[in-house]
This record gives structure tokens, C-alpha cells and sequence, in this order.
């Protein structure tokens, strides 16, 4: 994985937070709640994440949820019950935060999601 240099900051090795939702505001993408990146990979937002009905109509199987536990995020394993198999991330929104432990373990669980018959995932 390649960090992100700001330009900014000589100082600063990484973007900011900031900088980067400037990057991401700016966007000009029309992107749905939910949109397919990869055959049976989806990237959804909050909204679809917590609608376990239009989850099951997408076919979704399993849910990868890299803001665990972040507020208002309320998916867990008891909320998603057997409908889905739920991997949770506890992500931070912060450069303290240290995401690279979870590559792995978080690619093992879309691995296995694929080689489902069956197998979708939002992540």
C-alpha cells in the first residue's frame, strides 16, 4: 500500500484528515448507498449497512464493518443474527490509529465471503 504525500506540510508525511475529506468532498461521482467495485464486493454506507432487508435482497452474505465501533454504527454479530457473517473493524478516524493490523485478517474474511458459492459482501 502507498501512503498519500501532502504537499502541504514538509513536515507532515501523511495528509491530513482534513486533506483528505477536501479530496473526498470534491468528488464528483454520482455513488448509491450501495455500489458494486468488484464482482460480489459492495461499498455501502451507513444507511445500507443497517438495512438488513435490502442487504438480503442484494444477496449480501457478509458484512465487513471497518467502524465497528464508532458511534452510531450499531452492527454487530447479534444485530446481524445468521441472516450474514459479520467481521467487525474497530477503525478510528485518526493517524494514531493503526488500520494495517486489520489487512489481513479483514482480506481473509472477503477471501472467504468470495469463495462462497454464494458469496457477497459489502466492505
Amino acid at each position: 500500500m502507498t501512503a498519500l504525500k501532502s504537499t502541504k506540510d514538509p513536515r507532515n508525511e501523511y495528509l491530513s484528515v482534513k486533506d483528505l475529506e477536501k479530496i473526498l468532498d470534491s468528488c464528483k461521482l454520482r455513488l448509491a448507498q450501495i455500489d458494486e467495485v468488484w464482482p460480489n464486493i459492495f461499498i455501502g454506507n451507513v444507511a445500507i449497512a443497517q438495512n438488513r432487508s435490502a442487504l438480503q435482497r442484494l444477496g449480501i452474505t457478509h458484512v465487513l464493518n471497518a467502524a465497528h465501533s464508532r458511534g452510531g454504527s450499531i452492527g454487530d454479530n447479534r444485530f446481524y443474527g445468521n441472516s450474514f457473517v459479520y467481521y467487525g473493524i474497530p477503525a478510528e478516524d485518526s493517524t494514531h490509529f493503526d488500520l494495517d493490523v486489520y489487512f489481513k485478517p479483514a482480506a481473509d474474511f472477503i477471501h472467504k465471503a468470495l469463495i462462497q458459492p454464494d458469496g457477497k459482501i459489502p466492505a
